[in-house]
């Protein structure tokens, strides 16, 4: 299993791990038409646009691969919303369901991390879901749920779960 930086090659493929990752993770949780109709095509047309260094060549998106295989990324960059100087934020991190739980998400954070460190950001934060499955990774891996968001998704209210690394040091 290797990290490496993704490469606009990769799109394709981070689109189609992004789209199968919430149709696995928010099944049962999201209604069904709305993950039904989520589109690769749309999500590869959106990571085009927005770029691999994704927000405002500011980011930047690694993806984990074995044996040539790409099955899962993760993009980081500033903190976005609102931007504080010296904190940086997880955007991502999507695994393929059959790729789970075998450490490739503590490599990403870990690399995540390294490169906060190159920007000088002394602590970090992730936007999760409140109904993830998977929030009891971020507690795993040192981070403290801190506050509640309510957020809109295509006319859906749901709540966001800030996790915050105080210290990433």
């Amino acid at each position: 299993m290797i990290i490496r930086s993704a490469k606009v090659e990769d799109i394709p493929r981070i689109a189609y791990i992004h789209v199968k990752s919430w149709q696995t993770t928010y099944k049962g949780i999201l209604p069904k038409e709305y993950l039904a109709n989520l589109s690769e095509k749309n999500k590869e047309q959106e990571w085009q646009k927005l770029g691999l260094n994704y927000p405002n060549g500011q980011g930047i998106t690694w993806v984990l691969e074995d044996e040539g295989e790409v099955f899962g990324f993760a993009n980081a960059g500033p903190q976005r919303d609102p931007p504080i100087a010296g904190h940086g934020e997880v955007y991502c991190i999507y695994i393929l369901k059959e790729f789970r739980r075998k450490g490739g998400g503590q490599l990403l954070i870990k690399e995540i991390v390294k490169y906060f460190k190159t920007k000088g950001y002394h602590s970090a934060s992730a936007l999760i879901l409140k109904e993830n499955p998977f929030t009891d990774f971020y507690k795993r891996i040192g981070a403290e749920a801190t506050e509640e968001r309510p957020f809109k998704l295509d006319g859906m209210d749901l709540i966001q779960i800030l996790y915050l690394w105080k210290n990433i040091k």
